[in-house]
């Protein structure tokens, strides 16, 4: 019998056995991806399209032609579409990136006879109807006249054009791009880069009926093998910069700091994330500590690793008090600086992993979240066994390991920082 008084014995984990996504094609050569978990009769089936940004002949093309893909059809109107999926209890959603985008359709596993012809007549039959692109025009130019008030969406988007000069990683979005889109740029766009150009990631509690009516009604189509191939658009190399934007009407200052680093295939993309960890990649993280805690400048800032196909960057952020940024700054580069100079205390370091690997476990726990492990390693070019090293490394990687990638990756000389917000209340004698 079990002594409930007693905590159970800790041990380490030593193997992640993730369950993983299988893979076959379709007769027209569509790649099939397909996972089988959970026990709640639900399914999400997630359309992978090769295009973003890099493939816009006019920017925010790619946007637009996806916000508009469930506004109707050659047999049904925006609110049929919309009247159809609420009664279904389902959802559609739709994503346009930088190199890839997606359209998604949650739903009942039961209604997937229903509901997958309508998906595949989204995306293979969409008409784009020239009212509701003016609506979708109108929202988003509100949108951004809102978000240029906003200290955080300024700083974020300066600081990318900072790293990303001339390349669709940096380029923001303008009240020009959004005016001159018309229907004829959703069309060309969907034509060449979505229409039958895509993978199908189909996830959950399905049945076999579900994956013959996948079969069935997109394994028909006339696919274009071709234009999956991925045009690389390389950034040029950039000198850090240093820029402060005065924002009179905000109450605080945003503050970004950081470099363009490295992509998921490198070998010191493990090492880097887990020093991230340490600096402000949790709530416990130095930076938290520091200027949070100690010195109450913001209620919360964070470092992130942001990998991307091509390139990748890494970046702190947060929201301080206006007349606190300056100071809040030093302290940054000061906890930088002890990273570099300094060995990480096993114990932090010991604390830093824990979390790392808790939050990995707590992230494989149901048929969307291993759906989405799966994209994490299937679209940046790595397989599975990126899992498996990222638990070898996470056990063997030392404090001596972690002081080496900051002196080689840190160095303050060569990060960028951008400053939006009031200017601090100059000091009065």
């Amino acid at each position: 019998m079990v002594d409930r008084t007693k905590a159970p014995e800790a041990r380490p984990i030593t193997h992640i056995d993730i369950e993983q996504v299988q893979t076959e094609h379709l007769e027209n050569g569509i790649p099939f991806h397909f996972i089988k978990a959970g026990t709640q009769e639900v399914v999400k089936i997630e359309l992978l399209i090769n295009a973003g940004s890099f493939r816009e002949a006019r920017p925010q093309a790619s946007f637009f032609a996806l916000g508009l893909l469930a506004e109707g059809t050659a047999t049904k109107t925006g609110s049929e579409i919309s009247q159809m999926v609420d009664f279904y209890g389902a959802q559609i959603d739709t994503s346009a990136g930088l190199e890839f985008s997606t359209v998604s359709l949650y739903c009942l596993t039961k209604h997937c006879g229903t509901l997958i012809p309508l998906l595949r007549e989204l995306v293979e039959e969409s008409v784009f109807p020239k009212e509701e692109l003016e609506i979708l025009k109108s929202r988003q130019l509100h949108n951004l006249e809102i978000n240029r008030e906003r200290p955080s969406f300024v700083a974020g988007n300066r600081f990318k054009q900072t790293l990303y000069p001339d390349h669709p990683y940096g380029k923001p979005v303008t009240e020009a791009d959004i005016e001159a889109i018309n229907r004829e740029d959703c069309l060309e766009f969907h034509k060449k880069w979505i229409k039958n150009n895509y993978q199908i990631l189909l996830s959950g509690n399905y049945d076999d009926n579900t994956v013959a009516e996948i079969k069935k009604h997109f394994g028909q189509n006339t696919a274009y093998p071709d234009s999956r191939k991925r045009k690389e658009v390389l950034a040029q190399d950039t000198q850090p910069e240093k820029k402060r934007i005065t924002m009179e009407k905000a109450m605080q200052c945003s503050l970004r700091i950081g470099k363009r680093l490295i992509t998921k295939t490198h070998p010191d993309f493990f090492n880097l994330s887990l020093l991230n960890g340490v600096l402000g990649g949790y709530f416990g993280s130095r930076l938290m500590k520091k200027i949070r805690e100690e010195k109450g400048y913001t209620y919360g800032i964070h470092s992130t690793m942001i990998p991307m196909i091509q390139d990748g960057y890494w970046m702190i952020s947060a929201d301080v008090k206006a007349e606190s940024v300056d100071q809040a700054i030093a302290d940054i580069y000061k906890e930088i600086e002890i990273l570099r100079t300094e060995k990480i205390p096993a114990k932090e370091l010991e604390l830093t992993k824990n979390y790392i690997l808790g939050q990995f476990l707590s992230s494989i726990t149901n048929p969307f979240s291993l759906a989405e492990k799966f994209k994490a390693v299937y679209l940046y070019g790595v397989g599975y066994s990126y899992y498996d090293d990222f638990l070898e490394n996470l056990h063997n990687t030392t404090p001596e390991d972690l002081l080496a990638t900051a002196q080689k990756y840190w160095d303050p000389a060569t990060m960028s920082q951008v400053v939006t917000g009031p200017k601090p209340a100059e000091n009065e004698d």
